[in-house]
C-alpha cells in the first residue's frame, strides 16, 4: 500500500512538469511609443532634494485630517504643477482601526503623457 502511494506520488510530480518546448519565453516587443532621450533626464541634485523633503517635514506630522496633511498635499501637488507635471489627486475615504473615518490623497505627477 505504502509503495503504491509513492508511485503516484511520483507520477503526479512528473507529470506536472513542463518540457522544453513548453518554457519558451517571450520578450516585450518593441515599444511603439518612444522614449524619453537619456541626455534629456535631469540629474539629480541631493541638494534640491533636501530642500523638498525639508519642506514637507516643516509642515509638521502629517496625519489624515490634520491641517499639516492638507497643507503638505497643496504644496505636493503646487510643486508637482510648477514642474510643468500633469498632476491628478485621487482622494478617498478609508477606516482606522478605532473606526475614524481618515480623508486621503495620493497625488500623482506625469511628465509628457501623451508619450504614454
Amino acid at each position: 500500500m505504502r509503495l503504491t502511494a509513492v508511485a503516484i506520488l511520483i507520477a503526479l510530480i512528473a507529470s506536472s512538469c513542463e518540457t522544453k518546448e513548453h518554457r519558451k519565453v517571450e520578450f516585450p516587443k518593441k515599444p511603439s511609443k518612444p522614449f524619453i532621450a537619456l541626455d534629456s533626464v535631469p540629474s539629480f541634485r541631493s541638494d534640491s532634494a533636501f530642500v523638498f523633503v525639508e519642506n514637507q517635514v516643516a509642515f509638521g506630522p502629517r496625519v489624515p485630517n490634520s491641517s499639516s496633511h492638507k497643507k503638505c498635499a497643496d504644496y505636493l501637488e503646487s510643486e508637482l504643477g510648477r514642474f510643468g507635471l500633469e498632476t491628478n489627486v485621487q482622494q478617498a475615504q478609508v477606516t482606522a482601526f478605532n473606526g475614524d473615518v481618515l480623508n486621503i490623497k495620493n497625488i500623482e505627477g506625469r511628465l509628457l503623457p501623451e508619450l504614454e
